[in-house]
């Protein structure tokens, strides 16, 4: 290792630093701050966002980087470090501080707005401040579009998900286009036909829905001592490195909102907890980009979350927060898929799982008929898979879950909710292997599927399937980003 990397990595543990610093304060700023400090809070954020750029873009980084790409003698680990190292750094010199300051006011005077005009529904009023976000972006976009040799949008890409182009993306887009429109027609299709499951009436205490979203992400795996849950206008997964704070927000008709929020953010959270130690303050050790941090928290919430095995698992758990009087629902065919009825702001519906083929879920269908529905609203519907006696495959037979656990949640494939990984494990030391190498667990789905699910009967089988739905860990650029 040569003198040169050694003074990078110093520097950069110093911009970790100040990332570290911004992330709490913009945690803050949308979960504590009173609106009338919101001037000093951007000014706060101005200073240190150009202090971190100014760190970054001076003269003696771009002799060091020269020098230790010329030296080597770096294990892989480095290697990598010092390549991520150079990415952040073309990005940083493209852009004069100046812009990077204006753009650090605009953002904060966006958000302030956005506030007000998003609690009159009042768009216009926002349309200035956001125009003047887009103005700022766009130069800073056309500035690194220059110095990179890429097209803006491009520029701007490589910086929120290494190595994306447009070009690729695009024939995925296409791809999609070419078959999910007709897809989604034919489940719409087949739910409209099929009854819908019973939705639990509220209203369901915010007390109660925040103590049953904690028991989740402990459950999930999220560490409470290097992180905690509050309260946002819009759920958010950020904080600083070591003390990773996400928020939800809670509606007392529908507890689903909150719990999906919270279980989506959580997903971001353990991959920001579950990053490789000794490298935190490093490049190499941070999020690879916006496309694996999504990756996270949707295996969480879509995928983990939405599954027979977690609904069942969840029922008694989440019972005694639903308040007295909440009868057991009944199995209902189709209980493992569900949708809304209409799109809500910060809900997207989406088909999970395939109808199911003609004729199957009859015989569930009949075990649901003429039992009354007490404090229960009908509304959405879902498709499960089951034996002929309502019995949800994998579980047990007798499982006193059977004939409630899939209508107890309807909406729990409502949708995802709004904002950004969510790896779970070890990271390797500095003499392991390079970021990316070797397929890990994701404890998110782990946690849930050995632990709590063990203790309410869930076969073996099933919690390995579950288990063994892994993933490879990436490692890479950047700050911890604000995810959502």
């Amino acid at each position: 290792m040569t003198a040169a990397y050694r003074e990078l990595e110093r520097r950069f543990a110093r911009i970790a630093a100040i990332g570290d610093a911004l992330g709490i304060l913009s945690w803050d700023s949308q979960t504590m701050m009173p609106d009338g400090s919101s001037d000093g809070r951007a000014e706060q954020t101005a200073t240190l966002t150009v202090l971190a750029h100014e760190l970054q873009t001076e003269p003696r980084v771009a002799d060091w980087l020269a020098e230790a790409e010329s030296t080597g003698g770096l294990d892989a680990w480095q290697a990598a470090n010092l390549r991520e190292m150079r990415r952040t750094h073309r990005h940083a010199t493209a852009v004069p501080g100046d812009l990077i300051e204006a753009t650090s006011k605009a953002i904060s005077a966006c958000e302030m707005t956005w506030r007000s005009a998003r609690a009159e529904s009042d768009f216009a009023k926002l349309l200035p401040s956001l125009s003047e976000v887009l103005r700022r972006v766009r130069e800073c976009g056309e500035a690194k579009a220059a110095a990179m040799g890429l097209s803006p949008y491009d520029a701007m890409l490589d910086e929120h998900d290494p190595g994306a182009r447009s070009e690729r993306i695009d024939a995925l887009f296409a791809g999609l286009a070419g078959f999910l429109p007709e897809l989604i027609g034919r489940v719409l299709d087949r739910q409209a036909a099929e009854p819908a499951p019973l939705r639990p009436v509220g209203p369901f205490a915010v007390a109660n829905q925040k103590a049953l979203g904690e028991r989740l992400m402990r459950a999930a795996g999220f560490d409470f001592t290097r992180g905690r849950l509050d309260v946002s206008l819009h759920p958010f997964c950020g904080g600083a490195t070591g003390d990773v704070r996400i928020t939800t927000r809670y509606d007392e008709d529908d507890f689903t909102k909150a719990l999906m929020g919270v279980m989506h953010e959580t997903g971001h959270a353990l991959y920001e907890q579950g990053r490789p130690r000794d490298w935190l303050n490093q490049p190499v050790g941070v999020a690879r980009g916006m496309a694996v941090h999504e990756s996270q928290s949707l295996i969480v919430e879509m995928q983990a979350c939405r599954s027979p095995e977690f609904l069942c698992w969840l029922a008694p758990v989440a019972r005694p927060g639903l308040g007295a009087g909440q009868p057991a629902p009944p199995l209902q065919p189709g209980g493992a898929r569900l949708y809304p009825r209409g799109r809500r702001r910060g809900d997207l519906p989406g088909a999970h799982h395939p109808a199911l083929p003609a004729g199957e879920g009859a015989d569930r269908q009949r075990s649901g008929a003429g039992r009354p529905a007490g404090r229960l609203e009908r509304r959405h519907e879902g498709t499960g898979r089951g034996h002929a006696a309502g019995r949800p495959a994998g579980l047990p037979t007798g499982h006193s879950l059977a004939v409630r656990c899939l209508g107890l949640l309807p909406q729990l494939h409502a949708g995802r909710h709004d904002r950004r990984p969510a790896v779970r494990g070890r990271g390797e030391g500095r003499s392991g292997h390079p970021p990316g190498a070797g397929a890990r667990r994701s404890r998110a789905v782990g946690g849930v599927a050995g632990g709590e699910c063990a203790r309410q009967g869930m076969p073996v089988r099933v919690r390995r399937r579950i288990a063994d739905g892994g993933h490879r860990a990436a490692a890479g650029c950047g700050g911890v980003p604000a995810a959502s």
